[in-house]
This record gives C-alpha cells, structure tokens and sequence, in this order.
C-alpha cells in the first residue's frame, strides 16, 4: 500500500500554518528586558561626603551640613533623603529643627547632647568655659560679644546638660566646666564596635560589597564594590573628638 502524507504533514497543511503562526508571534514578541541594575546608595560621592560629616559631627541641620561641606541646601536634603531611606541615617526633631545623624551612633541621652552643641553660641560658650574656668556672667559675655539675656538662654542650656555649674562668688555668678563631657566619650567607646557592625550590615544590603581595610580607636575604613565600581568610605567612630576639642 502507497505511503500517504498525512494532512498535517503536507505543503501548506494544518501543521505547517500552526509553526508559521508561532514564529510571528515569536517574532513580534518584545526582547525580555535586561535585569534591572540596583543602585547603590553609598557609592556615590556626594552622599559618603553627608554622611562622613555627619560621623564626624552628628545632629546638624541640612543648612549646617550644606555650609560644611559647600553644597547647596536642596541639594543635601537630596542626597539625605537617599540615606534615611537606605537606613544609614535618622531624623531627630528638637524645637522645629531637623537634625541628622548616623543610625546606632549615638544612645538617646547622647543625641540631646549634640543637638544642644549643634547651636554655635552654646559650643562657644562652652569653649570659651572649658578654657577659662571660673569666668564671671560679665566676663564672659564680654569674651563672647553678645548680650548678657542671649548669654543667660545659652548658659541655661549647659548647665541644664550638667556640662557647666554655677559658682556663687559674693555678688558674682562664675561658670566651671564639669567633667561630664569627658564621661560620656569614655561610655560612647563602648558603642564603637555596635555601630561599625551596624554600619557593615547596611553597606552589604545597600549592595556594596564592604570589607574592612582598618580599624583605628577613633576611625574605621571600609572598602565599597558594586560590579566594577569600587570606592573606600573612612568614617569616624567618636564623635567626642569633635566634641571635645578647642575649636
């Protein structure tokens, strides 16, 4: 008995239409879109130089950071938003201000603290105590150059952190540094090693890759890779260094 072609299998049969619908439908179908390139938050220099400010000197205001580094203010809150976001940041709210600082830097009782030597008069007054022991409201308004009311708003601030205490000396009011100051850097060294585990943590879920290069008593560097780009974050670990020094 002669093969026969089965009616699928013939030019132009039922099969051969189902293959030619499939191909232009394959055809016609878009290319599968590539996989979508995550964006580091950290490798980008303008954020690093935020947030290595803000290690170095926590709880300052978007104005603060902008004037430290020489950005404009919209362009901080930007990249500051980026860093909230990502968790390397929090917001802390004192009097309708807004202030920033690393996450696990600093304990509760520490961010008040540098929320209240955020204000330049009160640093400066504090300086000027710490260098001159013992000055009078009248001396020390002098050396400050301003008002003996604005002077009183500035002193009531420290002495209210226990950071200066008062001395009655006959008819005068004189001002002494305590040793608070120097008492919370030694307890702050303990949180050193949290914060750098708690920093790594989110550098690895901000998708960077970081090793370790050195750890220093007051620093920690890190090296940061994301795919070929590369960079290294050196960021301080004690903000008391700024806290505690002259000027």
């Amino acid at each position: 008995m002669p093969f026969q072609r089965s009616e699928d299998a013939r030019p132009g049969g039922l099969g051969s239409h189902i293959r030619k619908a499939i191909e232009r439908r394959r055809l016609a179908m878009p290319p599968p879109a590539a996989p979508a390139v995550r964006r580091t938050v950290m490798l980008g220099k303008p954020r690093r130089d935020i947030f290595v400010e803000l290690c170095r000197r926590p709880c300052q205001t978007a104005s603060q950071v902008a004037s430290s580094l020489r950005m404009s203010r919209t362009n901080v809150l930007w990249h500051v938003q980026a860093l909230l976001k990502a968790g390397f940041l929090i917001k802390a709210k004192r009097d309708r201000a807004a202030f920033y600082l690393p996450t696990n830097l600093l304990s509760d009782g520490e961010v008040k603290l540098f929320q209240t030597l955020s204000d330049p008069t009160v640093r400066r007054s504090h300086i000027k105590i710490r260098e001159r022991p013992g000055l009078s409201n009248g001396e020390l308004t002098k050396a400050m150059g301003i008002t003996r009311q604005a002077l009183h708003w500035q002193v009531l601030k420290l002495v209210e952190l226990n950071l200066v205490e008062v001395l009655v000396d006959g008819k005068y009011r004189r001002y002494a540094p305590t040793t608070v100051l120097e008492s919370m850097a030694r307890t702050h060294s303990r949180r050193t090693a949290m914060f750098r585990a708690a920093l790594m943590k989110a550098l690895r879920e901000d998708g960077t890759a970081p090793s370790i290069v050195r750890v220093l008593p007051r620093s920690v560097l890190f090296k940061l890779r994301a795919g070929p780009r590369s960079s290294v974050l050196e960021v301080s670990t004690d903000p008391y260094d700024w806290a505690l020094r002259p000027r």
